[in-house]
């Protein structure tokens, strides 16, 4: 049984800006922080290396989409599979909107939905949410650095 996720971020800057950054650094800004997922638990963290596939970028008016799939590069069958997308829409007034939208399938049949409800859904939440706000700040952070350097606003 899958589990839906909707979570969203917001960042300042203009959407085309945007739109361009993320047309010539896809990579690094949603594929890196991929590589890892981690979240906080109790005093430590938790990292886990992902397998992820990314895009391709599709555009639409005031909107990209980019298709996500990942899933544990170690011992696959015993952590949830996730599938998405991430949404980066106009929404006006120089903010932008980051939208990861999906589901994710946590394993063991049973007994994972069992862990699921009681710890699993809060754990995959917050990594998901680490991996949105990790995008957010790179994507923000490339828009301030390209504004500065072409001497305009973000």
């Amino acid at each position: 049984m899958a589990n839906a996720i909707d979570l969203v971020e917001q960042i300042e800057g203009t959407f085309w800006h945007a739109a361009a950054i993320l047309k010539l650094e896809l990579d690094p800004i949603i594929q890196a922080p991929l590589e890892e997922l981690r979240f906080e638990l109790g005093g430590g963290a938790v990292t886990r290396r992902v397998e992820a596939r990314v895009g391709p970028l599709i555009n639409g008016h005031g909107r990209m989409t980019v298709p996500l799939h990942w899933k544990a590069a170690e011992r696959p069958n015993l952590f949830p599979v996730m599938d998405g997308e991430l949404r980066i829409t106009d929404i006006g007034d120089g903010r932008i909107d980051l939208r990861l939208v999906g589901e994710y399938a946590p394993p063991l049949g049973a007994l994972g939905a069992a862990a699921d409800a009681v710890v699993g859904r809060r754990v995959a939440e917050k990594s998901l949410r680490a991996f949105l706000v990790a995008v957010a700040q790179q994507l923000e952070a490339s828009l301030v650095e390209h504004a500065a350097r072409a001497g305009v606003e973000p």
